[in-house]
């Protein structure tokens, strides 16, 4: 660990202090800190070290991706030959620690069928007793992920039931759009006592309400290294890459789609020679090709990769960190909030200034956007809304008086009924009211299942927000709630680019920070787009050396002033050759008149160059 990561993870510890020496069960942390402000390293440094190996006690640590999953394994890796360098004797803490994906815990809980629900109840009771303390990284992802992934909350109901006697520790750089869910989501604790084993120690905390259960911490955000540029529109990305004058300097792209990324990768490997091996695109099929998935392999060992331009969609958006000073230039194509900012912090601060590049987005892209929300959303009120009037409990008291009928997950509902059929007292909460669960009368199903069997469509808009378990259709409400949210947002965007072309553009710029005067800033000095950016600076460049007469070591000079704006017109021009371009760029050779006269032809600005004799040159201005 250098000296940098070590301070960065002061940072959070200094904010938390000693308080997670005294965190019992029941309690949930909420960690709400930006990317590089050690919150990984503060759950491997102090939960894990100081805490869990010296109590004998078992973590287990929850991700959202496999590349992120690989990552931690080999930083525990590392812990295990620090410690061990340093003179400690040797201690496997993966023996105190397990590393999982939610998907994996989805997968596991989706798997049980109806007939076997008591393989689920024991799964249950396996990670109760096996686990201490619970660590949700990364966990926006219930959240963020909920439309393209709907068993998000299938997870987070088995986590949240199976830990409510345990410590859960939430972290997240973005948490805003989780944190307001987690406080209305978590079981009151007592009442879900048919879940775990009793124990008598916990009485007294039976009725502890969630907000005497909360504890928080965070750090303020930070982006004053960030050098931002706004880009006219995305076909600009392969321009600024081409045209870049450290050809040294690292490339991470951020794409929103597959196509664009595939698209890209061509477009820049054709661009900068078919034997070039420094570009890469990653999606979540890396796996099944050998080359990229020796990338992330790499990636995960050693937080950099060997190639220079890395291409990749939202698999790579959470958590990955990319430790490498080469890496100096980031391009982020996304339009939430939680994502681009997750994606800002893969590339840790180094006490360098970054490069980060956006797109502006026209109000076309929202247009779009917003239609197939509203597709979502429709189908959701008009044909999947009745489903979750299936899922429900009715609580009696102990002398059977009806109390109230309650919305339950699913997942809690087979428990009950489950308990119900093998053993009356799970269904007894522990402050003397009774639940009782019923599997939901199949009206609702039916329709369902006629909707999807009758429109390809309908079935194709449920995707965002149904999840399929135990042979009922159910409806991931952070789904649904995030359906919601970017639907208004697109719809304020939409209305705001009526008197305002750069609407999203100010929005990014808001989550980053800027104040509105400097707003207005950054948008004048990003009003002209990059072809207008190129003339004028040969314009501004040329006017001071009109009707000199230049040597050739001034020539040359001239010429290196204009370097970058003619290359750029250059491969973007199909009528020039690589050896125009190796002649603007390479020093110690003059910028002919011929090839000069060309470009501004081409270009279609009014000046040329003369040549007196062999070694003179004279800029003059034509009449338009």
């Amino acid at each position: 660990m250098n000296r940098k990561e070590l301070d960065q993870m002061q940072y959070i510890e200094e904010k938390i202090g000693d308080d997670y020496l005294k965190w019992d069960n029941t309690d949930i942390i909420l960690i709400n800190a930006p990317t590089g402000s050690g919150k990984t390293q503060f759950c491997l440094h102090k939960l894990l070290c100081d805490r869990a190996v010296r109590r004998e006690e078992r973590i287990l640590y929850l991700v959202n991706r496999k590349v992120l999953k690989k990552q931690l394994i080999e930083d525990i890796k590392k812990y295990e030959r620090e410690l061990t360098s340093n003179g400690t004797q040797y201690i496997s803490l993966r023996n105190y620690i397990t590393i999982q994906t939610y998907q994996e815990i989805e997968i596991m809980l989706a798997t049980v069928d109806v007939d076997n629900l008591g393989k689920s109840i024991e799964v249950l009771r396996q990670y109760q007793n096996m686990y201490s303390m619970v660590i949700y990284d990364e966990c926006h992802y219930f959240y963020a992920d909920s439309n393209f992934n709907t068993y998000t909350q299938l997870s987070y109901d088995f986590l949240t039931h199976c830990f409510n006697e345990k410590i859960q520790i939430f972290m997240s750089a973005t948490m805003e759009k989780v944190k307001g869910w987690i406080k209305t989501h978590i079981p009151q604790y007592g009442k879900e006592q048919h879940l775990m084993n009793y124990n008598p120690y916990h009485v007294l905390k039976r009725n502890r309400k969630i907000e005497n259960r909360l504890r928080e911490f965070g750090c303020e955000k930070d982006y004053s290294y960030i050098n931002l540029n706004i880009l006219d529109k995305v076909e600009d990305i392969e321009k600024i890459i081409i045209n870049a004058q450290n050809k040294k300097e690292k490339w991470l792209i951020f794409v929103d789609n597959k196509d664009l990324g595939k698209k890209l990768s061509d477009c820049l490997r054709k661009s900068i020679g078919e034997e070039n091996k420094d570009v890469v695109y990653i999606d979540a099929d890396y796996s099944k090709d050998i080359d990229t998935a020796n990338t992330v392999e790499f990636l995960a060992a050693n937080k950099k990769t060997s190639e220079k331009i890395v291409i990749t969609t939202a698999v790579m958006d959470n958590g990955i960190s990319f430790q490498d000073d080469e890496l100096r230039n980031l391009v982020i194509l996304a339009d939430t909030e939680e994502e681009f900012i997750q994606m800002l912090g893969r590339k840790r601060t180094d006490g360098q200034n970054l490069n980060v590049y956006f797109c502006r987005r026209d109000v076309k892209h929202f247009q779009k956007r917003l239609q197939i929300i509203e597709r979502q959303i429709s189908s959701y009120i008009n044909n999947a809304k009745g489903l979750e009037e299936n899922y429900c409990g009715y609580i009696y008291s102990e002398n059977g008086e009806f109390i109230k009928k309650e919305h339950i997950s699913p997942f809690t509902l087979y428990r009950n009924c489950f308990g119900q059929c093998k053993n009356e007292k799970l269904n007894t909460y522990a402050n003397g009211e009774v639940i009782r669960a019923y599997l939901p009368q199949p009206t609702q199903q039916q329709k369902f299942l006629k909707s999807i069997l009758e429109s390809p469509e309908f079935y194709n808009n449920t995707r965002s927000y149904v999840y399929y378990y135990n042979g009922l259709a159910a409806i991931n409400e952070l789904s649904v709630k995030r359906l919601f949210e970017r639907e208004n947002f697109y719809r304020d965007l939409i209305e705001k680019f009526e008197t305002n072309e750069w609407a999203f553009a100010e929005e990014v710029l808001r989550w980053i920070g800027y104040s509105e005067n400097a707003i207005c800033e950054k948008i004048e000095e990003n009003s002209m787009g990059l072809d207008e950016k190129y003339y004028s600076k040969i314009e501004e460049i040329l006017n001071e050396h009109l009707e000199e007469v230049l040597d050739s070591n001034q020539n040359e000079e001239l010429k290196m002033e204009l370097r970058e704006s003619l290359k750029y017109f250059i491969i973007n021009n199909a009528n020039f050759e690589k050896k125009d371009i190796a002649t603007v760029t390479k020093t110690g050779r003059t910028l002919s008149d011929k090839l000069f006269n060309k470009i501004m032809n081409e270009i279609n600005l009014p000046y040329m160059m003369e040549k007196p004799d062999k070694s003179h040159f004279i800029i003059k201005k034509k009449d338009r």
